[in-house]
């Protein structure tokens, strides 16, 4: 997971979790910020903070059990 403070996520904003994805030790990504548009790009979601916060309370980013 990496948060940005940006109200607007750019193709930039993926760098460091492109280069995280290429090791192969996780399955998902999240580009947390105060951009309102969800986006995906390959297994990395960018969602805005308040939609992070909701999923991971009702267990839908991690999985517990």
């Amino acid at each position: 997971m990496e948060v940005k403070a940006s109200s607007r996520v750019g193709p930039a904003d993926f760098k460091g979790l492109k280069a995280l994805a290429e090791e192969g030790v996780f399955a998902d990504f999240f580009l947390v910020s105060q951009d309102p548009v969800a986006t995906r790009q390959a297994n990395i979601q960018a969602i805005h903070w308040e939609e992070f916060v909701r999923r991971l309370w009702q267990g839908e980013i991690i999985a517990t059990g």
